[in-house]
């Protein structure tokens, strides 16, 4: 009985196991660059990743079957590509940023600068007697 429960339980663990593949890949920016630290995900999951300073990303356990990977950044418009995951096949992807059409024009800060000043009353007068004093010698 426990040959044929544990016979049971490796089959359903190793196709458990053969249900999800890794993606691996790059991301560069328009003129050949490394892109770092861009978002990489596929689209309509919470599966992703972020590159590292090479561009380099790797995402474990995407699911199997059509899958639409997004690489997005601040400023910079997404890119999407669809891959194909199939059982025991692991995914090398690479791509390539644009710059977005849409540019920040400017930005003008204004501030103010405001005085203050601080007055402050004691309750109970100074005494305006002098001090008593010595004169000093020399012997």
């Amino acid at each position: 009985m426990k040959v044929l429960f544990t016979a049971i339980l490796s089959l359903f663990y190793s196709a458990v196991l053969a249900q999800s593949t890794t993606i691996t890949g790059t991301v560069s920016s328009s003129d050949g660059k490394p892109a770092e630290f861009v978002n990489v995900y596929n689209k309509g999951t919470t599966i992703g990743t972020a590159t590292d300073q090479r561009g380099y990303f790797v995402i474990l356990n995407a699911p199997l079957g059509p899958q639409t990977l997004v690489a997005s950044f601040v400023g910079i418009q997404p890119v999407e590509k669809a891959i194909l995951l199939q059982e025991g096949e692991n995914q090398d992807v690479n791509l390539s940023l644009l710059e977005s059409a849409t540019a920040l024009g400017e930005v003008v800060v204004m501030g103010q600068q405001r005085r203050t000043s601080t007055v402050t009353k004691t309750l109970t007068p100074l005494e305006t007697s002098p001090s008593p004093s010595r004169l000093l010698t020399k012997s």
